[in-house]
């Protein structure tokens, strides 16, 4: 099972709000949030919620691509006294392909 794959196993919620993967690079992640009316709140914005859960998929994706870890392993460090320390993400924009 691909890093990926074992996150949409981990976090069901992200195959509900149609979480996607574009890229999964040793050295960039990046995850696509569809735009459907059930991710925007009342003043017409993405929810917070929604916002939130790309950040951490795409984190904890990055993580899991980068230390080679299984992400259940890396989603029990948030309960740890502990630093993990990720290279950083490349800046991407429809002008960057």
């Amino acid at each position: 099972m691909d890093v990926w794959e074992q996150m949409r196993e981990l976090e069901p919620s992200l195959r509900y709000i149609d979480i996607e993967a574009e890229t999964l690079g040793h050295d960039h992640v990046i995850l696509q949030l569809s735009a459907r009316k059930e991710i925007f709140n009342h003043t017409g914005g993405v929810h917070g919620g929604a916002q939130f859960a790309l950040g951490e998929a795409t984190g904890v994706t990055a993580a899991g691509l980068t230390l080679g870890k299984p992400l259940d392993c890396l989603l029990a460090l948030k309960f740890c006294n502990m630093v993990l320390s990720l290279p950083l993400l490349r800046y991407h924009d429809e002008n960057t392909r």
